[in-house]
């Protein structure tokens, strides 16, 4: 299984270690994804990475989109099948995950802060 999710993100031309992705104007930096399986755990390896500018957020409100602004990628999509979306084009500094946060307002409307 190791092997394969490797060779999967060799060819979305990424770091055999990670998955680049981008936080509003902050720079694209690449994140591990070992003992990651899915767009959940890679999450949760955002949130470690990027602390402190995450803290403030939990795992709940924080989603990734393959382009700037785009729907949020399924929490349990593997990460072997990013290459099955059509609008990514590849995990690089050029090319990274976007972050969002879904915010919960008090009246219980939610806002996106996009990327």
């Amino acid at each position: 299984m190791v092997i394969l999710l490797l060779t999967v993100v060799k060819d979305m031309q990424v770091d055999s270690h990670g998955l680049w992705v981008k936080f509003g104007e902050n720079r694209a930096t690449n994140v591990s994804i070992k003992g990651c399986k899915n767009v959940d755990d890679f999450i949760k390896a955002v949130k470690k990475e990027l602390t402190p500018l995450l803290d403030a957020f939990s795992i709940a409100d924080i989603t990734l989109s393959a382009t700037e602004g785009g729907d949020s990628l399924r929490t349990g999509l593997k990460l072997n099948e990013l290459t099955s979306i059509s609008d990514y084009p590849g995990s690089n500094d050029l090319n990274p995950l976007f972050i969002s946060i879904l915010r919960s307002e008090s009246n219980g409307n939610f806002i996106i802060n996009s990327s």
